[in-house]
């Protein structure tokens, strides 16, 4: 009986040392493989050795604008909205708001290998489309869509990376990216970048 309790012990023993490994192998190649496709919750390495090309959160975002936003706000003034009741002015402009395409902020334009990367981000607009519009004098546009997923504390683009074989030609590129909306949209200011 002992003989028994004993080699059930040992194979129980031997298959552990088997599954083990095996399971941590396959945890490994996961991650490998996450890491190498830039897939979550790795970014690409490029972007990890160079903070140049990292897209800004929303806090970094508005304090590069804020003194764009004050200079508007000191020569741009609204008058005061009409005393209405407060609740349905609130819901009133939260619906509006909510239905109203917001104008994208391209934070990265570029050539990066094999492929043309381009980012945009929202502070608002958790829905709708992005239209990705590459463009060079001489040459055919090329459009791409993408939806708009959320960030780590902003809204963006969900992924145009373009193969540089549908670019024509190399030279001087530009990207234009638009947020369509409930049949209205808001465009993004052009951004160029070199393409070889």
């Amino acid at each position: 009986m002992k003989s028994i309790t004993r080699k059930k012990s040992v194979l129980t023993k031997r298959r552990l040392a088997i599954i083990i490994p095996a399971f941590l192998i396959i945890i490994g190649g996961g991650i490998a493989w996450a890491y190498s496709t830039h897939n979550w919750p790795f970014g690409s390495p490029q972007t990890a050795n160079n903070p140049d090309n990292t897209v800004d959160t929303k806090e970094e975002y508005n304090n590069k604008n804020s003194d764009i936003d004050n200079q508007e706000e000191t020569t741009t003034q609204t008058p005061p909205p009409a005393a209405t009741d407060d609740k349905t002015s609130q819901t009133d402009n939260t619906v509006n708001q909510a239905n109203a395409p917001e104008t994208p902020n391209i934070t990265r334009a570029e050539q990066s290998g094999s492929s043309i990367r381009v980012s945009a981000i929202f502070n608002n607009a958790s829905n709708g489309k992005c239209v990705l519009r590459l463009e060079k004098a001489g040459s055919s546009s090329i459009v791409k869509e993408a939806l708009i997923i959320v960030g780590p504390s902003y809204y963006v683009c969900n992924g145009f990376q373009v193969p540089r074989t549908e670019l024509s030609t190399g030279g001087e590129w530009s990207a234009i990216v638009t947020h369509e909306l409930n049949g209205k949209s808001s465009t993004s200011e052009r951004k160029t970048f070199n393409v070889q």
